[in-house]
């Protein structure tokens, strides 16, 4: 999801000319969500609870699996509520501009009174103002940062899922 929104901005913002963009993509600048991320350790937490205290007899590697689920867990919580809070806040940014009316996906039939012409400026002028440019650049850094934490943990995973294997087919061998 970071990697696809990150791609779009590149695409479309890289220009100063946007009087041939089209509306739809105009309003996916608009369209920032959060990733619906949910972080469980609940296997992990079970095994503690059950008073498995060594997870293995190679120490190094428990110590890093404690390490991996208590960094891991607490830092992906606070990152992705971060995220969260921020680009409600910048929906918040977006909504709140009294020259552009949106569409909302509603049961109820609100018709939509701003013509596209007029909606088409209003969101360019917008996007090309210093604090549409500031936004769209926050949201830019936010999920930066997200992606590349997000990588660093799947990285670290791969390892230690590759560490754990190895050290479960050493351990069947020695049978």
């Amino acid at each position: 999801m970071y990697q696809g929104r990150l791609k779009f901005f590149e695409r479309h913002l890289q220009k100063t000319d946007f009087s041939n963009t089209h509306p739809d993509t105009l309003f996916k600048i608009f369209d920032g969500n959060a990733g619906a991320h949910t972080v469980s350790d609940q296997n992990y937490q079970k095994a503690k609870n059950l008073g498995i205290g060594q997870l293995c007899s190679d120490d190094s590697l428990a110590i890093r699996i404690d390490d991996y689920y208590t960094r891991t867990v607490g830092t992906s919580k606070l990152l992705f509520d971060y995220d969260f809070d921020m680009t409600e806040k910048q929906n918040d940014f977006w909504t709140g501009q009294e020259n552009l009316e949106f569409h909302y996906h509603t049961s109820l039939a609100i018709l939509f009174m701003q013509d596209s012409a007029e909606w088409k400026a209003a969101a360019i002028e917008l996007i090309t103002s210093p604090l549409g440019r500031n936004n769209i650049k926050s949201e830019c850094l936010i999920k930066e940062m997200l992606l590349r934490y997000n990588l660093g943990v799947r990285q670290s995973a791969q390892l230690l899922k590759d560490d754990i294997e190895a050290y479960l087919n050493d351990s069947n061998s020695d049978r």
